[in-house]
């Protein structure tokens, strides 16, 4: 298979490597299309079968040569690494000669297997392997010369990423090399670490190659091992970057061509119209001060058809992940709540047990008789399995039966985030389906789908194909629903956030409404929020300014609220939502993530409301900063909503005025979870600085409580 792939390969300066053919193995063992869906147990969705493949790259051309998959649960127990091995090893002999010009280039995998090595050695082979920064190995330094290794002291073993660490200035040279997905040159930062010392006596070069001039070890740091020793260290960087620079290269090719595809796909979709889509900070900035595109005054025919029918409105949640959505139902109506979760179906051991925790305080806070309006028991559930439904029926039964279905299946593969697993292929797309299963088979009364936007033009997975949202349409029509689909932005109900989200809302139509009933807005509640509206909108400074100053790294899990009195005097309705059931003097999970200090210093020189722009020249460790996302590095504004809230820590969201990351608390508000709601981090902590990543992914996945609650209101007057 032949790769047109001539990207910035002709800046590459190949003359360095002698023009030699570099031949690279790459396996997709990590790739996203193998791994479990997050939120699904034992995902049969995801692919079981391993790769391997092998490239050469030469004179600025790429071409896959070979490639085979073998099965791992064929494998004998322990052997998967060493199947790997195998196939590698065969098919690097049927593709790649004994001669002079071939380098084999592969990941830390086969860094650090001895016999892979060996058999390069048997060979004749020529080898630059990356190596894992944890590894422990002799060295010695060039000064001191070759050691044999029975003459290697104990002190003389160390693990690479502290050998870095502990590298004077001296040592360290800079190079600008460009890569193949980059138009200008990237400054490097390379040194020599010795030789490396191995079982068998052979001498291999180890060196260390870093974008920029950072001197710890990161994600971005590159740790190899060489046979070659008459090559320059920029010469090795550019052969073993290879093994980080295909999956990019092979991705922007794909994502050429999807996007392309998707363009043409876009103009055909017939509900595209009803679903204007518009990016999150660019165009919004733009549009601040305008009415919420298609509202109207126009009144819709609410007749009260739900609740004469049904006193009290059982809910079945679906993908629950962190609660965000049965939470807003439960808020909404304040004392006069006739909703009662009975079933909240979420797989995650982690997320349930957030369930679990949060359900207990809602019993207290909200006043939810834990025996009747909660459900009796939240446990791990594969929602593909027909048990759970069969699980799902019983408690609906003992309650009566449905009559509300709410849900967000997982939507990475839809995020306009998502660079690299947004096709048919994404394990998470085809869970949208399993909603509109458990739809014709409940049949509720209503019934709530929530998602990204991505939705609008994403393809339906199915064989018929077409767009999701046509697809959409012309199954829930056909299973007896009138359908809406629309997108909605938080910040429109009182939500301290620019988050635009895709809602679908199915009315049975044995309730008897129309569309005309709804007019051009549709079955959703009208914006409470914006310019022109009942209400502004609820600002950064509205949500979080009350919050007591930390620093970076702050740990502490209560927090003494010391102005509770000073904004108990600000008329701020939003505030006491948060902090209404709250304890009195304390904020609590008011904690950072602690940055490099190289971070601080980047946030210290973003004004309010800048990015990753105002710091360009300090961005040296990105592959190519022109590609960044418009949101990373940036600095939130006091006086306006947030941007969309998605994994702040990733994203580097910045304070507006102190220099730090976003606490987990502040987080948490400008998605509108109230002080009282604790996230779990570990299915069996103790204290909260364990699993704080998986409390931050938590929240990213979350939908707005205000949101859902707004649309509750709405529903309850159907």
């Amino acid at each position: 298979m032949q790769l047109d792939l001539k990207l910035g390969l002709d800046s590459i300066n190949f003359s360095r490597i002698e023009k030699r053919d570099i031949f690279l193995i790459e396996n997709n063992t990590n790739c996203s299309a193998r791994r479990v869906v997050p939120g699904v147990t034992n995902s049969k969705s995801s692919s079981s079968k391993i790769s391997v493949q092998i490239h050469r790259i030469s004179k600025g051309d790429i071409e896959t040569l070979l490639k085979k998959d073998f099965n791992p649960d064929e494998c004998e127990p322990g052997r998967l690494h060493s199947s790997k091995i195998d196939l590698s090893l065969l098919l690097l002999e049927e593709a790649c000669p004994q001669s002079e010009t071939a380098i084999v280039v592969a990941g830390a995998t086969y860094g650090t297997d001895a016999r892979f090595i060996a058999e390069l050695r048997r060979r004749n082979l020529d080898f630059v392997l990356e190596l894992r920064p944890s590894l422990a190995i002799p060295v010695c330094s060039p000064e001191r010369g070759v050691r044999h290794t029975s003459h290697v002291q104990a002190s003389n073993v160390l693990k690479l990423s502290k050998a870095i660490e502990r590298l004077p200035s001296k040592n360290w040279i800079t190079c600008c090399i460009t890569e193949p997905t980059s138009k200008e040159p990237i400054r490097y930062s390379l040194a020599d670490l010795g030789l490396g010392l191995f079982p068998d006596g052979c001498q291999n070069t180890l060196f260390v190659a870093q974008r920029g001039s950072i001197r710890s070890v990161n994600r971005g740091t590159i740790c190899a091992l060489s046979s070659l020793h008459n090559l320059d260290l920029e010469s090795l960087t550019i052969a073993v970057g290879w093994n980080r620079w295909i999956r990019p290269v092979a991705r922007l090719i794909e994502r050429t061509e999807r996007n392309s595809n998707k363009r043409l796909h876009t103009n055909n979709i017939k509900g595209a119209s009803r679903l204007a889509t518009r990016p999150n900070l660019a165009v919004l900035s733009q549009s601040a001060h305008q009415t919420p595109l298609g509202s109207t005054t126009q009144r819709p025919n609410l007749r009260g058809v739900l609740l004469d029918r049904w006193p009290t409105l059982n809910i079945a949640e679906l993908f629950s992940g962190a609660g965000g959505m049965g939470l807003g139902f439960l808020m909404a109506n304040s004392g006069e709540n006739p909703y009662r979760l009975v079933f909240s179906g979420e797989v995650n051991p982690i997320y349930v047990q957030t369930l679990s925790q949060n359900h207990k305080a809602i019993s207290k806070v909200l006043s939810k008789d834990p025996s009747q309006d909660l459900p009796e028991k939240t446990v791990p559930v594969d929602l593909r399995d027909s048990a759970v439904y069969s699980e799902l029926k019983r408690a609906i039964a003992r309650k009566g039966d449905v009559q509300i279905l709410i849900g967000g299946p997982p939507c990475q593969g839809f995020s306009s985030s998502n660079r690299n697993s947004g096709g048919g292929d994404n394990p998470n797309n085809r869970l949208f389906n399993v909603f509109l299963d458990y739809v014709e088979k409940l049949r509720p009364a209503v019934f709530l789908l929530e998602n990204v936007q991505g939705v609008a033009w994403a393809r339906n997975q199915r064989k018929n194909g077409g767009d999701l949202l046509t697809y959409l349409s012309r199954r829930m029509e056909k299973a007896g629903y009138l359908i809406s689909q629309k997108l909605l932005d938080a910040a429109w109900y009182g939500v301290p956030q620019y988050r635009y989200r895709f809602f679908a809302v199915g009315i049975r139509q044995d309730l008897g409404y129309t569309a005309e009933d709804f007019g051009a807005w549709g079955p959703y509640p009208q914006p409470t929020h914006g310019p022109d509206k009942e209400h502004n909108y609820v600002t950064v400074r509205d949500a979080i300014g009350d919050l007591p100053e930390i620093g970076n790294g702050y740990i502490d899990a209560h927090t003494p609220y010391k102005q509770q009195r000073k904004y108990k005097r600000i008329k701020n309705s939003f505030l006491q939502v948060m902090r209404s059931g709250a304890e009195a003097r304390t904020i609590s999970d008011h904690v950072t993530s602690r940055h490099a200090e190289y971070v601080i210093e980047r946030y210290a020189a973003i004004p309010e409301g800048g990015n990753w722009e105002s710091i360009k020249e300090l961005m040296t460790n990105y592959s190519n900063v022109s590609r960044t996302h418009s949101n990373i590095y940036r600095r939130l504004t006091w006086d306006e909503p947030s941007i969309t809230i998605g994994h702040y820590r990733k994203s580097m969201l910045i304070h507006p005025s102190q220099n730090r990351g976003l606490s987990w608390r502040e987080a948490a508000r400008l998605q509108s979870f109230p002080d009282w709601a604790r996230f779990a981090g570990n299915a069996d902590e103790e204290r909260w600085t364990q699993g704080l990543v998986h409390k931050q992914q938590q929240l990213a996945n979350a939908v707005c409580p205000l949101l859902t609650k707004a649309v509750a209101e709405f529903i309850l007057q159907l």
